[in-house]
């Protein structure tokens, strides 16, 4: 059985409201072009299972990213956490989703997030050394060498442990210290994603 999707519509202002739950691609499709009819916006749906997203435009099209550059921003920015501490993962979350937009999606330790990566792809990384199974510098090498493009952001207490050169092996955008706290992380993330964004629409 084919799980079922949350349809979203995004604002001009990219605020992102909740459109209610269609069963099937074939019914979320309808639903668009039933909306747009009267409300023409930019739609997207999520699989309730495996967080997957596909952006479908009024005509009824659908496609899994945004292609032209007029269609490459409204999706919301997803970002993984990867924290083996729940305690300290469920802080994160809690504050980005309260002051941002992003979408927010979790692992607890080294083979969860590289597997999570993969499947859900998401635009931000935030990871922290101190993993069970595989540890943060085994993770970043293999997500820099598979996602390249995807911005990895270290949030630990052991930045000690990630030298300059290291960090620039590894891929690494930013390195944030756990005493500087999660709204100096957040504006991290946000700088870093805000220069993406630039980046793409110059076309580069």
């Amino acid at each position: 059985m084919i799980p079922p999707f949350d349809l979203f519509r995004t604002e001009a202002d990219g605020t992102v409201k909740w459109q209610g739950v269609c069963a099937d691609l074939d019914a979320a499709k309808a639903r668009v072009l039933e909306l747009s009819a009267a409300l023409p916006a930019k739609y997207f749906i999520s699989s309730q299972t495996t967080g997957n997203r596909l952006f479908i435009k009024p005509d009824g099209q659908s496609s899994d990213r945004p292609r032209g550059p007029e269609e490459r921003f409204f999706l919301p920015k997803r970002i993984l956490i990867v924290e083996d501490e729940a305690s300290v993962r469920k802080a994160i979350r809690t504050f980005i989703e309260s002051h941002s937009q992003f979408d927010i999606c979790e692992a607890a330790d080294g083979e969860e997030a590289i597997k999570k990566a993969h499947t859900l792809k998401p635009d931000l990384v935030i990871l922290d050394l101190n993993l069970p199974i595989a540890n943060g510098i085994e993770v970043a090498a293999r997500l820099n060498g598979s996602m390249p493009k995807t911005p990895i952001v270290i949030f630990t207490l052991f930045d000690n442990l990630l030298g300059k050169r290291l960090a620039e092996i590894l891929g690494v955008a930013a390195v944030v210290h756990k005493s500087d706290g999660v709204g100096s992380l957040l504006g991290r993330i946000e700088a870093l994603l805000d220069a993406q964004d630039a980046l793409a629409k110059q076309g580069h």
